[in-house]
């Protein structure tokens, strides 16, 4: 299917875009708990795609965890709509008390290449935030060049804390995340998206 939509882009350059999708942590929910779960989560994501998405979408299982699919007759500007509905969608099924989400890489082919470069742009964008911005394809398929390295002053807090006395590790990240949202100092949304990003760093 890849090899005959990549001709058809080479021949008529219509509109299309390639997606990789994977649940985040996915592949340390196989390990510690077993591949069951794993499999359900991901027949969720599969179900998530197959409702919310159009049926002229097409997708297939990429690797153990991961789903790519193509989307024919998609402009790049219908990119950040699309992810928000599989975010939504994927939130809405799994419900509050399991906090996991979604990462999501959109790509369109570039003006002198095909699918496959597209796919590998999907993969490298793949993250738990937005989409890709819209735009000319040529555009948003430029990768970003990588930020410098943060200088950190010496500092005479104690190892594991800051100057100011909070914790940098990851547990300690976690119980004062809990702590912030539990005095509404923080929304739900704010707490889920940092607790996915503490725990991405395991």
């Amino acid at each position: 299917m890849l090899a005959a939509e990549d001709a058809r882009w080479t021949r008529f350059r219509r509109p299309c875009q390639v997606v990789q999708v994977e649940v985040v942590g996915i592949a340390a929910v196989a390990e510690r708990l077993g591949e069951i779960p794993a499999e359900r989560l991901l027949s969720l994501l599969s179900d998530v795609l197959r409702e919310e998405t159009r049926e002229s979408d097409l997708y297939a299982r990429s690797s153990q965890w991961r789903i790519q699919g193509f989307l024919p007759e998609q402009e790049p500007g219908g990119g950040p709509l699309y992810e928000e509905r599989v975010r939504d969608g994927f939130r809405r099924r799994l419900g509050p008390d399991l906090p996991l989400g979604l990462l999501v890489g959109i790509a369109a082919p570039p003006v002198s290449g095909g699918l496959s470069e597209a796919l590998d742009v999907a993969e490298r964008t793949m993250g738990p935030g937005s989409a890709l911005p819209a735009g000319p394809a040529s555009a948003a398929l430029e990768p970003a060049a990588p930020a410098p390295a943060p200088t950190v002053p010496a500092s005479s807090a104690p190892a594991g804390t800051t100057d100011d006395g909070r914790s940098t590790t990851v547990r300690g990240g976690l119980v004062e995340l809990g702590l912030l949202h539990k005095d509404g100092l923080i929304t739900d949304e704010e707490y889920r998206l940092k607790r996915v990003e503490i725990l991405g760093r395991l």
